[in-house]
């Protein structure tokens, strides 16, 4: 598993478990992310920064 692909899984999981969002809700959030992450060209390192600042909160 990539940094990027664990990082997907780890933001996935948080809007489950923590935030009590569905499963549908999951997997449209899976797919924006990717498409976004391909379509703005994110480094890992930016998506990682992005995922800490959301996660700081």
């Amino acid at each position: 598993m990539t940094e990027t692909e664990r990082l997907v899984r780890e933001h996935l999981d948080y809007l489950e478990i923590e935030k009590n969002r569905s499963a549908m809700t999951r997997e449209n959030c899976g797919r924006f992310l990717t498409t976004i992450q391909v379509y703005t060209h994110l480094t890992n390192k930016e998506l990682r920064e992005v995922h800490e600042m959301f996660h700081a909160r």
